[in-house]
C-alpha cells in the first residue's frame, strides 16, 4: 500500500498527540477536549489518505526528527531524512511556513533551533539578540523565498526518479505574493492561482467553503488560530479535487 507523507509546521500537525496529557495546557488540546468531546478530528492529508485507501505518516512539526522545529529549513532536512523511505506511487505534501522565520544556533543546548519573530533564543547576549532581529528584517523579501523554489527543483526531480507524487502548498499569504509567478505556472502547487485570486489567502478560500479555524469554530472561545475540523475537510476535499483532475494516480 502507497503512503502519503506530510511535511510542514504545526498547520500540517496530526491533532491525536495534543489529546494526551503533557499537551494539557495548550489550545489545542482545550479544542480536542472541550470542544470535540475528546475526538481529535483528522487533518487534510490524512482525510486525503484514507479516501485513496493511502498509509499516513505525519512528518511535520512535532512529528518530524529530533531538534527539528517550524521553519522551512526544518520541513525540508525533515524531508531529506524521510527520503529513502518514499516508494513508487506515494504522494508528498508540502506545507511551507513563513519564510521569516529561520535556524539559529542556541548555546544553551548547542543545537540550531527555530527562531520566530515572537519567540527568540533566550538567555544569549544582547549583541546576540540584536543579531537576529537584523538577521530577521529582510525575511519577508521575495529573494529569500526564491531560496525556495530551487529546492523544489531538485525534490521534483528526485519525485521522478522514484515515481512518486509531490505537492505543494502553504497557509502563508506572504509565500503566494513572493512567489505568484512560479506558483500560477505549477500545477505541483495545489489551489495556487484560486488562491491568489482570493486575495493570496488560503484562509479567505476556505471561509468561503465553510472551513474555519479553531478560533473561528469556538466563537473566539479558544484563541488558537490552526485549523479546526471544518477547514482540514474543506482543504482536503479541494486538494483532492485538483489532484485527480491534473494528475493520474
Amino acid at each position: 500500500m502507497a503512503t502519503i507523507y506530510t511535511f510542514g509546521d504545526s498547520f500540517s500537525e496530526d491533532f491525536e498527540i495534543f489529546s494526551k496529557e503533557r499537551f494539557k495546557k495548550t489550545w489545542r488540546y482545550d479544542y480536542i477536549h472541550n470542544f470535540l468531546n475528546g475526538n481529535s478530528p483528522e487533518t487534510f492529508s490524512k482525510i486525503i489518505a484514507d479516501k485513496l485507501n493511502y498509509n499516513h505518516e505525519c512528518k511535520a512539526g512535532i512529528h518530524g526528527a529530533p531538534n527539528e522545529g517550524n521553519c522551512n529549513q526544518s520541513m525540508f532536512n525533515n524531508f531529506f531524512l524521510t527520503s529513502p523511505k518514499i516508494s513508487e506511487n506515494d504522494i508528498v505534501f508540502f506545507g511551507y511556513t513563513s519564510p521569516i522565520r529561520f535556524k539559529w544556533y542556541n548555546p544553551k543546548s548547542q543545537i540550531l533551533n527555530s527562531v520566530l519573530p515572537n519567540n527568540l533564543i533566550e538567555n544569549v547576549s544582547d549583541e546576540e539578540v540584536n543579531a537576529m532581529e537584523q538577521y530577521m528584517l529582510t525575511r519577508d523579501q521575495k529573494a529569500w523565498s526564491d531560496e525556495y523554489v530551487k529546492l523544489e527543483v531538485f525534490i521534483k526531480e528526485f519525485a521522478k526518479c522514484k515515481n512518486f507524487k509531490v505537492f505543494f502548498w502553504s497557509h502563508e499569504d506572504l509565500i503566494y505574493k513572493n512567489l505568484k509567478n512560479h506558483i500560477v505556472n505549477n500545477t505541483n502547487w495545489l489551489l495556487g492561482k484560486d488562491i491568489i485570486d482570493n486575495n493570496y489567502s488560503l484562509n479567505i478560500l476556505l471561509q468561503n467553503n465553510g472551513g474555519y479555524s479553531i478560533c473561528e469554530e469556538t466563537k473566539n472561545q479558544n484563541k488558537d488560530s490552526h485549523y479546526g475540523k471544518t477547514a482540514h475537510k474543506v482543504l482536503a476535499d479541494l486538494f483532492l479535487k485538483e489532484i485527480l483532475k491534473n494528475f493520474d494516480l
